[in-house]
């Protein structure tokens, strides 16, 4: 599934549905994509977009990357703690002009939590490296949190 995010006013206007990128986008995100659905990302941007096989193969050494002049990231994620077996999953993160492009085969509650507070009423979101910043933020909040519980 692809959803944008574009630039609004004092917030990001999120659009699902076939991809359509605007001057004003500044966010796609991939949720289980389709092959069809990175390749029309990969056409429309000129990046080769990571497969979930490429995402897990990739070594810790290998996490962060430059390539075409767009720039990679990819973490394993803690998420679904609240199960009683949580779960983990990698997420890739690409930076590429002032957008950002996530790709990803869960949903963790920061995502959520991080695109209800940005399509309300957040003006820190006019860039996809500012998104990115507020994403890994609100990850890591998470995190703790579920350090915390773990710890109680």
């Amino acid at each position: 599934m692809i959803t944008q995010y574009d630039a609004g006013a004092t917030c990001l206007i999120r659009r699902d549905g076939a991809l359509d990128v605007k001057a004003t986008t500044l966010w796609i995100d991939l949720l289980n994509p389709t092959a069809e659905e990175e390749q029309a990302v990969e056409m429309a941007l000129g990046l080769d977009v990571p497969t979930r096989a490429e995402m897990r193969e990739i070594e810790v050494s290998n996490r962060f990357y430059s390539e075409n002049g767009a720039h990679f990231m990819t973490a394993l994620v803690l998420h679904a703690v609240e199960n009683e077996a949580p779960a983990t999953s990698n997420l890739t993160f690409i930076l590429s002009g002032h957008r950002l492009v996530t790709v990803r085969y869960a949903e963790p509650k920061a995502f959520q939590i991080f695109t209800d507070k940005a399509c309300r009423n957040d003006t820190s979101c006019t860039s996809g490296t500012q998104i990115l910043i507020g994403l890994i933020e609100t990850l890591i909040q998470r995190q703790a949190d579920h350090i915390e519980k773990v710890q109680d």
